[in-house]
């Protein structure tokens, strides 16, 4: 690809600021030639199915600089504005600006990143179109920009469907593949609003718009209907409150908010009778209701109440809602106000099932009795007369002998009418049942439906001829089980992983992982809080902050999304095991006791870092450093330098400036780690991380943690210490890979090798750098090679040379 370069045109701009003394007017000026503009991507084809992957990378050798009038006077932080403006005309008549920061030298975009640009500019899906970029460079917010000469680059963005918006179930740190819509409100999206069925209480998602721009809850928002816009899902997840079932859900990106109602019930009554219930199918999100009349032409009336949560209330302070359907002549359903006329009536008198799909707001008046369950004349569940949903307080998992329930081995706790939910060990190929009473013999019980039918097992059935309900794994699996009585099913969530959080440890969640004892049912670690900080702990389950809980005083549990104090006192420096006991609804526990004998963790004292491809599976190029863990504590530090410039080396795919981990000094081997959000290592996954920066940049990466972070430190040089003299090294970046300068010495000098503005400062003696020693004596005089080798933090070193 082509490498452009622009120079941007100097100019100088009066500005009128805060003064040194009454009276006196400074002039502010951009200094130097400006801001010099390139990138290496000049044909860009944007994939729907990569939204992550790295798009777009623009670079500059510096910002424009300001100086003022007064040399006494100093210049604001923030007085020059730059941005990088878009534009499908070279005129820039119209066009989509990003703010940089100041500090910065390069700026990247992912393909969704990129490609939201590309539809802001209007550019048609699939279609190959020139944009021009540029840089605008501004003193403050009220003068006139001053504008670097454009770049030119094919992009080929992908169709972009805003038609509706999805809702994407997440665990674990990952999405898990079930999704719900809602259909979009106004034509260009952005308001959408619809009925879904959700799955499972507490049920963790992102909302993901048709441009892959992903809405999570805002991080200090006051709850979790307040949303933010991310392009990855590094923010929190929203969550659904306690009951499973039936919502209506809107959501608007341009206030940042969403709001659910739990449907409740949907009544039916027809020619003003008393109402009834209607029945509702999950699998279809649908309501439907058996009527009779006796006469013809009957209205049918269909009201919704339920239960609103959004900003103003959250998910402790709901309040009750109604709203009404209404049925159109086409078939189709809206919306609307409590007490609004449904607008559908009866034929001919008879018996008709009334059908509202809530999914895709349709309605249909079928005549005779319909069961949408049934799936069709192939699959019919048997009869089953005796069922009804459970009302009592706790729902019993039945332990079975020869079919029968014979022991209690747990319990689930009643979360709305008719459903149960709570936490449950599942052996290999465990079969049970349940029931509603704690003596089997007294209980209603549910079994499975006598069918071959898929789905079966997940019907419930109370029929003499029931089948057993079995765990379907020969692996064993601590779950949270979901039981709905009303429509007769049951589901699970395997709970893979629960994380200590809190003051303690910054809310990480992947530095105190709880491990689970199949023997007790119970979760432990061992930690080394300190103190409890100002508010406490709390428990995550599969790294998902809407399936948290928190330690009460009295050492019980509650579900919360806010951490709290434990009442046990911690001190400095002491390790403590932390045990919670989740089996029993009503009395979920933790303890905190001292621990005695806590193994340390065993690290190599080294760890690689390469220069890296930045494409799928991080192919690593060629060893670039050799970091220390000094403890051999899991946390390694040393110096990456990066290639002397963003183009990608002859012969090589990639510029030096990518990187990943290895616990092998070999290429592609050993233990991998990938980087997300370049500040998250991921063993064999991940992606690479990147600089901002050209030059030297200091590396820590924390295997305890999985953090990594980088600073960028700048370049080395020569500082001879007896004149003052400070000669620039260049990095060797086509053959050696060292830092090199050409120096003449007087008798009798010597020197240190400095990196940055005085970040490192290294003396050295016999071919070793050290931060300790004096600095490095020149045997004579002349002129000399020096060259430093920062690649293996352990052992810097440097060789003097004569030439």
């Amino acid at each position: 690809m082509k490498l452009l370069r622009y120079i941007l045109p100097a100019l100088s701009i009066l500005l009128s600021v805060s003064c040194m003394k009454d009276g006196e007017m400074l002039t502010a000026t951009l200094e130097g030639d400006g801001t010099r503009i390139g990138t290496a991507d000049s044909e860009i084809v944007l994939d729907i199915n990569e939204p992550s992957a790295l798009a777009l990378t623009i670079w500059w050798d510096r910002l424009g600089n300001a100086s003022l009038s007064n040399p006494d006077a100093q210049v604001p932080s923030d007085m020059i504005i730059n941005a990088v403006q878009f534009s499908t005309d070279g005129d820039f008549s119209t066009y989509v600006e990003e703010t940089v920061d100041n500090s910065a030298s390069s700026v990247q975009f992912t393909a969704a990143e990129l490609n939201t640009i590309m539809t802001e500019l209007g550019l048609e899906g699939g279609v190959a179109a020139t944009v021009y970029i540029r840089m605008s460079t501004s003193l403050g917010t009220n003068t006139e920009p001053v504008y670097g000469e454009s770049i030119e680059i094919t992009v080929t963005p992908y169709f972009v469907d805003m038609s509706f918006i999805r809702l994407a179930g997440v665990g674990s740190g990952a999405f898990t593949g079930v999704e719900r819509t809602l259909p979009a409100t106004v034509e260009d999206g952005g308001e959408y609003a619809g009925f879904a069925d959700i799955p499972a209480g507490w049920w963790n998602f992102f909302f993901i718009e048709g441009t892959g721009n992903i809405w999570g809850a805002l991080t200090d928002g006051a709850n979790q209907f307040y949303l933010e816009r991310k392009n990855d899902i590094s923010s929190w997840n929203c969550w659904f409150p306690e009951p499973s079932g039936c919502y209506y859900i809107t959501m608007s990106t341009a206030t940042g908010e969403w709001t659910a109602v739990s449907v409740s019930e949907v009544l039916m009554s027809i020619g003003g009778a008393e109402p009834v219930q209607m029945e509702y199918s999950a699998a279809h999100t649908a309501y439907t209701a058996v009527l009779t009349t006796t006469a013809d032409n009957v209205p049918v009336q269909a009201d919704l109440s339920g239960i609103l949560y959004n900003t103003a209330l959250g998910q402790d302070s709901a309040e009750s809602a109604s709203m009404s359907l209404t049925g159109s002549s086409d078939g189709t359903l809206a919306a609307g106000e409590a007490g609004a006329v449904t607008g559908i009536n009866t034929g001919a008198a008879g018996t008709y099932t009334l059908i509202l799909r809530l999914a895709d707001m349709t309605w249909k008046l079928a005549e005779g009795e319909v069961d949408i369950d049934a799936g069709g004349e192939q699959t019919e569940w048997p009869d089953d007369p005796d069922y009804s949903a459970a009302t009592s307080e706790w729902l019993y998992i039945y332990g079975l002998s020869d079919g029968t329930p014979s022991s209690v081995e747990g319990r689930l706790a009643r979360t709305s009418d008719g459903v149960y939910e709570g936490f449950f060990y599942m052996t290999s190929w465990f079969n049970f049942k349940f029931g509603d009473n704690e003596d089997p013999s007294a209980a209603r019980i549910y079994g499975s439906a006598p069918s071959s039918e898929e789905g079966a097992l997940e019907r419930l059935y109370c029929g003499s001829d029931m089948y057993n309900i079995w765990w379907d794994s020969d692996q064993a699996a601590y779950t949270y089980l979901t039981v709905n009585t009303n429509d007769r099913s049951w589901s699970y969530t395997t709970v893979t992983s629960i994380s200590i959080a809190g003051d303690f440890n910054g809310y990480s969640l992947t530095s105190d992982v709880m491990t689970f004892d199949p023997a007790s049912g119970t979760w432990s670690a061992v930690i080394t809080p300190g103190s409890w900080g100002q508010y406490g702990i709390q428990f995550v389950l599969n790294e998902e902050w809407g399936f948290c809980y928190a330690p009460a005083e009295d050492g019980t549990l509650f579900r919360s999304g806010n951490a709290a104090m434990p009442s046990t006192a911690v001190e400095p420096g002491v390790e403590y095991e932390v045990t919670i006991d989740l089996n029993d609804p009503a009395a979920m526990t933790w303890s905190i006791e001292p621990y005695n004998d806590s193994p340390d963790p065993e690290f190599s004292r080294y760890l690689y870092v390469f220069y890296t491809w930045p494409s799928e599976g991080y192919w690593q190029e060629r060893l670039a450093a050799t970091l220390y863990s000094a403890g051999a504590d899991g946390v390694y530090r040393g110096f990456f330098t990066t290639g002397n410039s963003w183009s990608t080396p002859e012969g090589y795919a990639s510029p030096y400036v990518n990187y990943t981990f290895s616990t092998s000094p070999d290429a592609n081997s050993g233990i991998k780690y990938g980087v997300t959000d370049n500040t998250s290592l991921v063993e064999n996954g991940g992606s690479n991380g990147w600089v901002e920066n050209l030059g030297i940049q200091e590396l820590v990466a924390d295997l305890v943690n999985m953090t990594v972070s980088h600073t960028h430190i700048g370049q080395a040089s020569v500082v001879n210490t007896v004149t003052g003299v400070s000669t620039p090294m260049a990095f060797d970046d086509t053959a050696d890979y060292v830092w090199k300068a050409t120096c003449t010495f007087a008798e009798g000098d010597t020197f240190n090798i400095v990196l940055g503005d005085n970040v490192y400062t290294f003396g050295g003696s016999e071919g070793a750098l050290s931060s300790g020693n004096g600095p490095i004596a020149v045997p004579e005089a002349g002129t000399y090679l020096v060259t430093a080798d920062l690649g293996d933090f352990s052992s810097l070193k440097y060789t003097l040379t004569r030439q």
